[in-house]
């Protein structure tokens, strides 16, 4: 399925039918919820800074670090490799996302985050996870060193949420686009994008693909607003997922005057 910025940005104010968020009885000022353990979560954090051909993305690292300890720590994930991994090479991060699936075989939910540059393709319009090592020229090297969103992530996610009717997946991207590569790619607000998501699974963006997040550095914080956001959220998980992104993406548009607009699509089951 693809989707149009009018219908994403929508769909993440809770107006399209087939999201159904609860009231937003609860504030960000309340108490959280007190840490809840469990074996049967799983989540793989990922961070790509130091980009070989690119400028750096200065908070991705500590964004992901910050992030994987709330999730151990609040709610008792067990995170993939022990700790925060490195978007190194595309090799390293397909092989982290099978660790991933496969840990996920008897989860109950499986995370994924990611933090660096993504780029959309104009072909088969999906988004491409950069790692550190890439070098983009032009589309067809985003499918050589990027990390398709549907090819890699979502069709692995796919086949284990089809053996595993317990699972919900939450796919969260803090996408930014690379100063270098923002004349090399359409920059219009109405590109489609390709979603296909399984059943079971909430995919977060932090920004606009074609706009991409606000670099914290650049306004003085230590994490990304998108982040910090989320901080606050993960405890609520489990009263209402939708509930919690929504308020995400109000927080972050009304703190940055809409400049940037998080969008989240959830899919309940097939």
């Amino acid at each position: 399925m693809f989707w149009t910025r009018r219908q994403m940005l929508k769909a993440s104010s809770g107006a399209l039918a087939a999201l159904t968020i609860e009231p937003l009885a609860w504030a960000r000022s309340n108490s959280p919820a007190a840490p809840k353990a469990s074996s049967n979560r799983v989540a793989l954090l990922t961070g790509a800074r130091h980009y070989r051909h690119f400028t750096n993305v200065s908070t991705a690292t500590r964004d992901a670090q910050q992030l994987g300890e709330i999730l151990r720590n609040t709610g008792g994930y067990s995170l993939v490799g022990g700790g925060v991994q490195h978007a190194i090479r595309p090799a390293a991060m397909r092989d982290q996302l099978k660790a991933l699936f496969a840990q996920s075989v008897h989860a109950d939910r499986a995370v994924f985050f990611f933090s660096g540059y993504v780029e959309r393709h104009p072909g088969d319009r999906q988004l491409y996870l950069l790692p550190e090592s890439a070098r983009i020229r032009g589309p067809d090297d985003l499918r050589r060193q990027g990390v398709g969103l549907h090819d890699d992530l979502l069709s692995g996610a796919q086949q284990a949420i089809a053996a595993n009717p317990s699972l919900q997946l939450i796919v969260m991207i803090d996408n930014y686009v690379a100063p270098q590569l923002w004349t090399r790619f359409a920059r219009s607000p109405d590109l489609e994008l390709r979603l296909d998501l399984p059943a079971r699974t909430l995919l977060s963006l932090a920004a606009e693909s074609h706009r991409g997040a606000i670099d914290a550095a650049r306004v003085g914080m230590r994490s990304s607003l998108y982040v910090a956001e989320l901080a606050h959220q993960v405890a609520h998980w489990d009263r209402s997922v939708e509930a919690s992104f929504s308020e995400v993406g109000l927080a972050v548009s009304a703190a940055t005057g809409r400049q940037q607009q998080p969008f989240y699509r959830f899919t309940a089951e097939g």
